[in-house]
Order: structure tokens, then C-alpha cells, then sequence
């Protein structure tokens, strides 16, 4: 009769056991960077990808109309001091509702231009019960709008990567909390110190003041130094509401005292602009428009460069979709290194944040020998001068 020995069942030993705990803790923390990198590139592209469905928009919306659409501008606009109902108005729009009809958003283009809630909304007197709030201060828009979508958040509008999106930022809509019409987009509008006057240039940049200057055209012949070198649109960390209207300071023709856009939304005060929540007027420009501008004191501050010089990004933590002036008017994201920009002639790129602030103006002016730049107007630009990080 055959005996066998009963064979022992062995396990891993304690050392064992540690030695695969690290083998697999090394491979996470190997793939968890490249994780990481993968999402943000995810997010970038689609980021760049919104920006050229903008530029798209913007460039159809300019063989329509042989013009591009002005950073703000009348819709449907009416002889200044026309009478209607006994009021007069002209219907302010942002270029974001201007673009709407080519970014399938053609109903919310209709609701502020022709619609009959439009004309109520711009001509019934701004007192309760009716009138809407931003949640956080003075701006206003009559709720007729809002109520019937005319202000919806629009998702190709927002960066994945922009850190200020949501929260808090809603519309106070008869009670209800809705989110708000938040842009992470912004378009080229120049130079700033020029902004809501009547000498403005097409050289400076793309889309200019339409309220004060309504025959104020700009088209693709006017794109001297190429197409492919000015920017049409960027990114800011710090941009608010693109239902704003940020032009036409001090015209009394927009719409008169006791309407939607009262008189301290619409004229300048001492300090050359509105107060910062505005719906209309000078301030609320910063909302949905970017600018280069002049130095101070002989420097170009490192609030006015690309990304603030990292305080962007800080600001905007601190205080989202508020913008303390025109400095910080210009692009920035969340994205690392730099910042998304679309083209005159439809590309995008992704921008290094550290090209040189002369670059930079020479990208925003369509015409820069002829433009307002202090120095360097001449200078001929190369894809090297802002390549990507």
C-alpha cells in the first residue's frame, strides 16, 4: 500500500506581499501623471475646438454680411430718438447674440431683436414686479427676456477647464436660480482707451464699438497683416456674462432713464466707466471683450500680459467673473502655459503665455503700421515669435 506525504499549502510571506504592495503602488503613480496629462489635453482640445466653431461663426457672419459683427452693436436698430410706445430704444446687443443665427442659436438672436417680448422688454418701464437681477449686483435685463431663454447658458461657450464656471454664478429669475449666460470667450476689441468714442480704428482691432459708431464696419479686406495673424477670439479666466453690451458710454439714444438700462448703466462717471456689474456702458465691456494696451509709466504691467503673469489665475479664484479693469481684459485660462486662440482665417493655436507683450499687440491689430501701437508697429512677425509651449 502505497502512503504520500501530505504536501503543505504555502502562501505569500509578509515581504512578499510588501514587494507587489510597491510594485503596484510604482505603476500607479506612473499612470496617474499620464492620466492627468491625457484629460488636460482632452480638455484643451476641446477648448480649442469651441473656439473654432466661434471663429467659423464669425467668419460666415462676415460673408453674409460683408462685416464683422461689432463687440456690441444694435439690433434691429431704430432712428436714434425714434418713438415707440412713448420711449425710445434701439435694442444694445453683445457680439455673442450678433453671432447667435451662426451658432444655432438663432431663437435666442430672434428674442432680442424682433420678437414682441424684445420690444416689451426694452420699452415697458424697469419697476416690480417685473424687472430681473444679476444675483450678484446692478446689472439688469428685463426678465421677459430671461423668462423666455433669450439669456441660456450656451455650452460652446464655456472652456471644460475654466475654473470660474458655475457655481454661484446664477440669474435671479422670478425666485428661481438659473444659470447664467457665462462666457469663457472673449473677442478682439482693440485698444481700450478708445473704447465707447468716437475715434476708434479699424486698425487697432476686430470688433469695434457699433452703438457709438453704427457705420463703423470692419471686414476681411481690412485684415492687413494677414488673416492668419489676428486674433478673432481667446480665452479669459476673468470673463463674466457674454448678455452684456458693453458699448455706447454716455448715449442717451440706447435707451432713456427708466428703462431697462438706466442711466447709471449707461453713462461714464469720474473715472471714465460704469459701475462693475453693469449691463451696458463702458464697464461691462470687460465682460465678453479683451484689449491691448498702452504702458504705464513706461512698463507694460505683468497684469496686462497673458495669464497676468500667473495672477489670473489667482484673481479668478478670488473673485470669478469679476474684473477689476481694463488690464485684466485680456486672455488667460486654466490651461498650462498658455492660452486657446482662434484666427482670421479659422485656425486655431494654443498661445505661450510668455511672448513678448509687443507680440501680443501686433497679433490683436489688423493693421498694425497703421494702428495705435507706441513701438514696433513695423515689426514683421514669424510663427516662432508666439509658438506654442
Amino acid at each position: 500500500m502505497l502512503h504520500y506525504k501530505n504536501r503543505q499549502q504555502k502562501g505569500f510571506t509578509l515581504v512578499e506581499l510588501l514587494v507587489v504592495i510597491a510594485i503596484i503602488g510604482i505603476l500607479v503613480g506612473l499612470l496617474l501623471p499620464a492620466i492627468s496629462a491625457a484629460r488636460r489635453s482632452a480638455r484643451r482640445a476641446q477648448c480649442l475646438n469651441n473656439l473654432r466653431s466661434l471663429g467659423q461663426a464669425a467668419i460666415a457672419f462676415e460673408t453674409s454680411k460683408q462685416r464683422f459683427p461689432g463687440g456690441a452693436e444694435l439690433a434691429s436698430p431704430l432712428p436714434k430718438f425714434s418713438p415707440r410706445a412713448g420711449n425710445y430704444y434701439n435694442k444694445p446687443i453683445s457680439w455673442v447674440v450678433a453671432l447667435a443665427p451662426f451658432m444655432d442659436q438663432g431663437n435666442v438672436y430672434d428674442l432680442w431683436s424682433s420678437s414682441l417680448e424684445a420690444d416689451r422688454a426694452y420699452t415697458e418701464r424697469f419697476e416690480p414686479p417685473n424687472r430681473s437681477y444679476f444675483l450678484l449686483g446692478s446689472g439688469r435685463l428685463h426678465g421677459r427676456l430671461l423668462n423666455k431663454g433669450g439669456a441660456p447658458e450656451i455650452p460652446s461657450l464655456l472652456c471644460p477647464s475654466d475654473i470660474t464656471i458655475g457655481g454661484d454664478a446664477t440669474w435671479v429669475i422670478n425666485g428661481s436660480l438659473d444659470p447664467a449666460p457665462q462666457t469663457s470667450y472673449v473677442a478682439n476689441a482693440g485698444l481700450y482707451n478708445t473704447y465707447g468714442t468716437n475715434n476708434q480704428r479699424k486698425s487697432n482691432g476686430v470688433f469695434l464699438d457699433r452703438i457709438k459708431n453704427q457705420n463703423l464696419m470692419f471686414s476681411s479686406i481690412d485684415l492687413i497683416d494677414g488673416a492668419g495673424q489676428t486674433i478673432l477670439f481667446s480665452e479669459n479666466l476673468q470673463a463674466g456674462y457674454w448678455a452684456k453690451a458693453g458699448w455706447g458710454a454716455g448715449d442717451p439714444s440706447i435707451v432713456p432713464e427708466g428703462n431697462v438700462l438706466n442711466s447709471k448703466n449707461i453713462n461714464i462717471n469720474a473715472n471714465g466707466y460704469g459701475g462693475p456689474l453693469s449691463f451696458a456702458g463702458p464697464s461691462a465691456r470687460f465682460d465678453n471683450l479683451m484689449f491691448w494696451g498702452f504702458p504705464i509709466e513706461g512698463v507694460y504691467t505683468d497684469t496686462m500680459h497673458i495669464n497676468g503673469k500667473g495672477q489670473a489665475m489667482q484673481k479668478s479664484q478670488q473673485n470669478p467673473n469679476l474684473l477689476a479693469g481694463p488690464q485684466e481684459a485680456r486672455p488667460s485660462s486654466a490651461h498650462v502655459g498658455g492660452v486657446g486662440m482662434v484666427f482670421g482665417d479659422g485656425h486655431t493655436q494654443f498661445v505661450n503665455e510668455n511672448i513678448d507683450y509687443v507680440v501680443y499687440q501686433l497679433l490683436m491689430t489688423p493693421d498694425s503700421g497703421n494702428s495705435a501701437m507706441p513701438n514696433y508697429k513695423n515689426r514683421i512677425l514669424s510663427a516662432g515669435d508666439y509658438a506654442s509651449p
